[in-house]
């Protein structure tokens, strides 16, 4: 609700290191506490949302002989399945009262479908999950009520499984996102 999701990015090369940030991450994750493994959602984020630290290089990195924004306007990612690698629970407590069930951690390995510059390849990627009971409802000062979940995620893609190649040597802009 507070509209703070956020991706960073990083290509790194010899010559040129380029990092960036989409600032737009949209979408919907239906999670159980109980059940993480029947996890399933979408996340979408809006290609032209996508920032390098000046705005020429967005200008590029928007552009046709990069990514194609116009054309290709979202970059999403499909849930398909969730492997719990491992769980963990503490307790919680807020301002006021203790939450009942407590803070829950996991760590899994979610597959799904990554879409891409107009190519959708099956992806698996490392996610830690963490799982606070009426934690929007502490964080938003009983204005919000809710859970709260937030996922880390820290994957990497190479440039070329996509057709993202720019025309320029890796030696430039790096092969890897």
């Amino acid at each position: 609700p507070k509209k703070v999701n956020s991706v960073s990015w990083l290509v790194d090369s010899p010559l040129e290191p380029i990092a960036g940030t989409a600032s737009v991450v949209e979408g919907t994750i239906q999670f159980d506490p109980e059940a993480p493994e029947a996890t399933r959602g979408k996340i979408v984020i809006p290609t032209s949302s996508l920032k390098a630290p000046m705005e020429g290089m967005t200008g590029h990195l928007l552009s046709s002989r990069w990514l194609d924004a116009e054309k290709y306007p979202t970059i999403e990612f499909s849930i398909t399945s969730v492997d719990v690698r491992s769980f963990s629970a503490t307790p919680l407590t807020g301002p006021e009262t203790p939450t009942f069930n407590g803070f829950k951690e996991f760590t899994l390995d979610v597959t799904g479908e990554f879409s891409l510059h107009g190519v959708t390849k099956k992806l698996t990627v490392p996610v830690r999950a963490s799982y606070m009971p009426e934690g929007l409802t502490q964080k938003m000062g009983r204005r919000l009520k809710g859970d709260l979940v937030r996922i880390r995620v820290d994957f990497s893609i190479e440039r070329a499984d996509f057709n993202i190649t720019g025309g320029v040597p890796t030696t430039i802009v790096g092969p890897t996102v």
